[in-house]
């Protein structure tokens, strides 16, 4: 085992940090959340764009409206007093607004790293969540930070629970700027949940407005972070929180090589004594040393096979170009190894640019196995582990389908954010034709053929993968 301590110049290496959104509602509750109300006009198809709905950009929050219960196909009896007392959303999806000391937000870069400013939270109904919020802000990302459209990091100065995610300093905006459909994060954050895999980031869609300058559509979504209401592990006993960083070198990380060059930057703790590197280097020399043996009794006794298996069935059915390379995450729990959370799947599910790099063709299509890597190399010659991720596909085939089909998952993500996803283009000047970084596939001219493609690319992947599990 190698430890790295590297100081010097961050170099670039593709990150590019997407969330998601929703959870998997049922078929049955389709239709109620197809019509979302949003300055009285009921949005079922998306995305419809006015210009009205942006209240001029100006940060002020929409005009509160009145509906009327009596309309066509209402609820009758209590369910229609029900409705009845229910108001009426304001906006489509939360508004978050944030304003600087310096008032020159919209222009802040990666250099520039933390600004103060303060933070508004607003709900659909406009009750506020958080209101003007201290603390700063900066451009986070490596990829992605170099983008047009820019993600950020907020930090609060004291803890916050926003949409219900728990209570938390930092939080994060994800600009969902290289997938043009700007759902894949949300769609794989949502089958990580549906397969039980702990810690997967809570997420939403928001509108982000920065110094009254509206931004567009956007994830607000907790980072991936340790604590009582994030990964719950207990650093001072031993417990850890590690990501795979294949390459990139960054300013006063600690890096940590196996024996089979398996290369990892410490996240928590950040800068670990001596003794926590002594013993996060024998967790890793251990679990790779059984992972080796060809017992599979030594497997189970390092790894947890679960989370195990349902990070790998996760992003082999993504086909995570990123995976083992960056943003894979490993956490040490009750002396054993767990895989996840999950983050980071804008490059994937055939959003690649195949003439960017080794691999990438293969990924472009829907045929292949390509997460057999790192740890899973290993793994994946145990017929006990085949058989545990063939088992997880085979209780979670109506999930998987539920992303592609007619009226599923991607129908049902359109229907609850149609009005915002237009106007992320016609507001914010986010146009989904726009090729935004080389490794992405170069997207088609309109929003609907970028969602067709997914689509058909996720069900030719299913079809694919239910041949060879």
């Amino acid at each position: 085992m190698k430890i790295e301590i590297k100081k010097g110049t961050a170099a670039i290496f593709l990150t590019a940090l997407l969330a998601g959104l929703l959870a998997f509602p049922a078929a049955a509750d389709a239709a109620q959340t197809a019509v979302i109300y949003y300055n009285g006009t009921a949005n079922a198809a998306g995305p419809a764009v006015s210009a009205e709905n942006t209240s001029e950009n100006t940060g002020d929050a929409p005009e509160t409206v009145e509906t009327d219960a009596e309309g066509e196909g209402a609820d009758t009896g209590a369910d229609e007093a029900a409705q009845a007392e229910q108001p009426a959303a304001v906006r489509e999806v939360p508004a978050v607004y944030i304003r600087t000391a310096n008032g020159k937000g919209s222009q802040l870069d990666r250099a520039d790293g933390y600004q103060k400013a303060s933070m508004t939270v607003l709900d659909r109904f406009d009750n506020a969540i958080l209101e003007d919020g201290s603390g700063r802000v900066k451009v986070r990302g490596n990829s992605t930070g170099a983008a047009p459209k820019k993600p950020y990091t907020f930090k609060l100065d004291e803890k916050a629970d926003l949409m219900g995610f728990g209570a938390a300093k930092k939080w994060v905006l994800l600009a969902e700027c290289f997938d043009p459909t700007m759902m894949r994060n949300s769609m794989a954050f949502d089958l990580a949940e549906a397969l039980g895999l702990a810690y997967t980031p809570q997420h939403c869609t928001a509108e982000l407005w920065l110094d009254n300058r509206y931004m567009g559509m956007y994830t607000l979504t907790e980072g991936i972070d340790t604590g009582k209401e994030r990964i719950d592990i207990d650093i001072e006993n031993g417990d850890f929180l590690l990501e795979v960083e294949k390459d990139r070198v960054e300013e006063d990380v600690t890096y940590f090589v196996t024996s089979e060059g398996l290369r990892f930057a410490a996240s928590d703790p950040e800068t670990p004594s001596e003794a926590q590197s002594d013993h996060i280097e024998t967790v890793l020399e251990a679990v790779t040393a059984a992972i080796a043996s060809g017992n599979w009794q030594q497997v189970t006794d390092r790894i947890d096979v679960s989370s195990f298996a349902a990070v790998y069935l996760l992003n082999e059915y993504f086909s995570n170009v990123d995976f083992f390379e960056s943003s894979t995450y490993f956490y040490y729990k009750d002396g054993k190894l767990y895989a996840g959370p999950v983050w980071d799947y804008d490059i994937s599910a055939g959003n690649v640019n195949p003439a960017f790099a080794k691999g990438y063709e293969e990924a472009l299509s829907a045929e292949g196995i390509r997460c057999a890597v790192g740890f899973y190399a290993g793994l994946t010659e145990y017929f006990q582990f085949r058989s545990a991720v063939r088992s997880l596909a085979a209780a979670s085939e109506a999930k998987l389908a539920d992303l592609y089909e007619e009226g599923g998952w991607i129908d049902r993500f359109i229907a609850a954010n149609g009005t915002t996803i237009g106007l992320n283009a016609s507001e914010a000047g986010w146009l989904p034709g726009t090729w935004q970084f080389e490794t992405t596939r170069v997207p088609d001219e309109t929003y609907e053929a970028n969602v067709a493609f997914l689509r058909e690319w996720l069900r030719a992947r299913h079809a694919y993968l239910k041949t060879v599990w």
